[in-house]
């Protein structure tokens, strides 16, 4: 049985429907959805370098945390991010990054998930994200 709850292209509209306010900063874009996990993308140039010249740091957290909200919400468990940590393995440069999300623990109310920042073809961090699962019914709000 799957694990995704929406197909592929009804993810891709929402997701583009995402990219506003704080994402709208930059530009992710979506890259893969199955079973395994979610692959967006964001490419880096010179407005995301920290004064040392490799990219922030804030916005590698941020694409992970983006990966793990998406692909939350794909498999029924939207949510709120209650914990996220980052650990940063090598500097990452100018260029292209991808965020892969996948699935580590589902409870009734949270969902925890693993990202891999990755830059050719290396893992440049890793990250892990708890959620809170917000109840439609409970919450009184919409699920999207």
């Amino acid at each position: 049985m799957s694990l995704l709850v929406v197909d592929k292209e009804e993810f891709i509209a929402h997701f583009r429907t995402r990219q506003v306010g704080y994402n709208g900063n930059f530009n992710f874009e979506f890259e893969d959805l199955s079973d395994e996990g979610l692959v967006i993308s964001v490419n880096c140039d010179e407005k995301t370098l920290n004064p040392i010249g490799s990219v922030h740091g804030g916005l590698l957290y941020s694409i992970g945390d983006h990966a793990a909200g998406s692909f939350a919400y794909a498999i029924g468990s939207n949510g709120v991010t209650l914990k996220g940590s980052m650990d940063y393995f090598y500097p990452v440069e100018k260029g292209r990054i991808y965020a892969k999300a996948r699935l580590k623990n589902r409870t009734k109310r949270t969902v925890l998930l693993e990202v891999d920042i990755i830059q050719e073809d290396r893992v440049v961090a890793y990250g892990i994200y708890n959620f809170y699962v917000r109840s439609p019914k409970k919450d009184g709000i919409d699920p999207a």
